[in-house]
């Protein structure tokens, strides 16, 4: 089972917030669908990205982009 063939918000985020709530939800010991998780290295859709549900088991993927002007172009 992948995560990421679920309906899901993809949230983007600066990497210095992306990390802070990486950090925060770990802390509070939150479990994730697909953890912490650096995404198509080397390559122009770069992310850091991490999925878990929700209470209402809404898909939520929060992601953070090497470089946010290619955020919508093909890895």
């Amino acid at each position: 089972w992948w995560p990421y063939s679920y309906s899901h918000l993809s949230v983007v985020i600066p990497k210095v917030e992306w990390k802070q709530l990486s950090e925060r939800l770990k802390e509070k010991e939150i479990e994730f669908t697909l953890g912490t998780k650096l995404r198509f290295k080397n390559t122009s859709g770069e992310q850091w990205s991490m999925f878990l549900f929700d209470l209402f088991m809404n898909g939520i993927e929060f992601k953070s982009f090497a470089d946010a002007e290619l955020i919508f172009r093909p890895s």
